[in-house]
């Protein structure tokens, strides 16, 4: 909640100082709980209820960030369709040389998202697909991450796992620096009426969304790295790639009713 206020108050104000330590103080926690759940995990405490409740946790938590953008979308809705005489058009009299080109950068964005969805999908083939006792019996206990990541690329499962990590990360931060890059180009702030209101608030929560995947993809891939996971037990990695999917699907409807139909 502070982090959603400190957020709402950097975009009115331009303070960053409040938002900069909201979100620290927000990944500490998010690291923290991402490690006791490692520990949890290694202690042989997870029952197959645990894993059940967790996935059924975790989908109630999509299922709320699905309600959460629909009251957005609701309100740009709203807006669009019963225009206020004041704005005399959607968008607003003399906006239509300020909106943002869909075929730019969103598009761009568009393609990124899309390519790491794919990639991820294809991570997910090879994860529970995965021949996870063979390679444990060719890493030693104690090794370097050199020598673990030869002994890992040797295996072809593993290979594409890491490679295909690898590049759905990379596009996952093309994307939020391409979204800052578009704010700072953009001819029109979160105070140009209400069109930049919620152009903003919605395109910059899915921002958020998307940089708090990538911490989750990161924190998957480490523990996979470590051979954390197997071809039946990975529910971490299982809901990250839940997550993922989801911010893909809000983009696509960011995309297409926002910079198309709202433009």
């Amino acid at each position: 909640l502070f982090l959603f206020i400190t957020f709402i108050y950097f975009l009115k104000f331009g303070s960053f100082v409040c938002f900069f330590f909201s979100l620290l103080y927000f990944l500490l926690v998010l690291g923290s709980w991402f490690y006791s759940l490692n520990e949890e995990c290694f202690s042989g405490l997870f029952t197959s209820l645990s894993f059940f409740l967790f996935r059924f946790g975790f989908v109630l938590f999509i299922c709320s960030e699905v309600l959460f953008f629909f009251g957005f979308f609701w309100c740009f809705f709203s807006n669009c369709w019963v225009t206020s005489l004041y704005f005399g058009s959607w968008p607003p009299f003399d906006f239509d040389f300020l909106v943002v080109n869909m075929f730019g950068y969103p598009l761009l964005n568009t393609i990124l998202l899309l390519s790491s969805g794919l990639s991820l999908t294809v991570v997910h083939y090879f994860v529970l697909t995965g021949d996870y006792s063979y390679v444990l019996s060719k890493i030693p206990v104690h090794v370097s991450l050199k020598e673990r990541y030869s002994y890992l690329v040797d295996n072809t499962e593993f290979s594409f796992v890491i490679y295909g990590y690898l590049v759905t990360v990379f596009f996952g931060f093309l994307f939020v620096f391409f979204q800052l890059y578009e704010y700072i180009i953009s001819y029109f702030f979160i105070s140009s009426t209400v069109y930049g209101s919620i152009f903003f608030v919605l395109t910059g929560f899915h921002g958020l969304h998307v940089f708090v995947g990538l911490i989750m993809l990161l924190v998957s891939f480490l523990r996979y790295f470590h051979v954390c996971y197997s071809s039946v037990d990975h529910v971490g990695f299982e809901c990250a790639v839940w997550y993922w999917h989801f911010v893909d699907v809000v983009w696509l409807f960011l995309y297409v009713f926002v910079y198309w139909y709202g433009s």
